[in-house]
């Protein structure tokens, strides 16, 4: 009897260990970021294939503040796509990052900003930003995409924080089209915003009927 007893928990811990061996990679992946690096004009890298440039102005403030996001898909997804699917998660670490705009390549599609975390005198402190269309954007292939102003302000409560992704494409024309010319290849701009904005295709047909 003993022995039978014996050969039933090994074969249950054998069971354990083989479904523990299969989830873990999942769990492992789950919680792995891609890393997002934001860099200032003069030290951005070339386009890849299938990318273009993500252009933020930053104002934020904090120990060791960052933005954790996810690729939804491709361009032109409806509203209600369901951010919990995706597999595809980055994080930018905005540490010692001065106010000012700042690029990256990245992949062409849409994006969620799902997570703004703002730590506070060695406090964890998470802004959960996955359901507000407002924290989305889009990236197009060989584009210079402004997604927004990102303010992160140094004041904050103990369970709140000033954080807003705005966008300022009107008032910041001038400073982004000095940038885009900096840039080593020309590329067109574009509003790349969770929502609608015809700030810049009405400028364009508006300088068209002027020349």
């Amino acid at each position: 009897m003993a022995r039978r007893h014996s050969t039933r928990d090994w074969w249950h811990c054998s069971l354990a260990l083989i479904c523990l061996c299969l989830l873990s990679p999942r769990a492992v992946f789950a919680q792995s970021f891609i890393p997002l690096e934001l860099r200032q004009v003069q030290n951005v890298e070339t386009l890849k294939s299938n990318e273009g440039y993500l252009l933020v102005k930053l104002d934020v403030a904090g120990p060791a503040p960052s933005i954790e996001l996810v690729r939804l898909g491709k361009a032109g997804l409806p509203p209600d796509t369901d951010v919990s699917r995706s597999q595809r998660r980055y994080k930018i670490d905005l540490k010692n990052k001065t106010k000012g705009f700042y690029l990256a390549p990245v992949k062409t599609g849409t994006y969620q900003i799902t997570t703004i975390n703002a730590p506070f005198f060695g406090l964890p402190y998470r802004v959960d930003t996955q359901n507000r269309r407002i924290w989305r954007f889009s990236i197009e292939e060989d584009a210079l995409n402004y997604i927004g102003n990102f303010h992160l302000a140094a004041e904050r409560q103990t369970r709140s924080v000033d954080t807003r992704l705005i966008n300022r494409i009107a008032s910041e024309l001038t400073a982004i089209l000095k940038l885009k010319d900096q840039l080593p290849e020309r590329l067109p701009l574009r509003g790349g915003a969770g929502y609608r904005d015809d700030f810049l295709s009405t400028l364009e047909t508006a300088t068209r009927s002027a020349q």
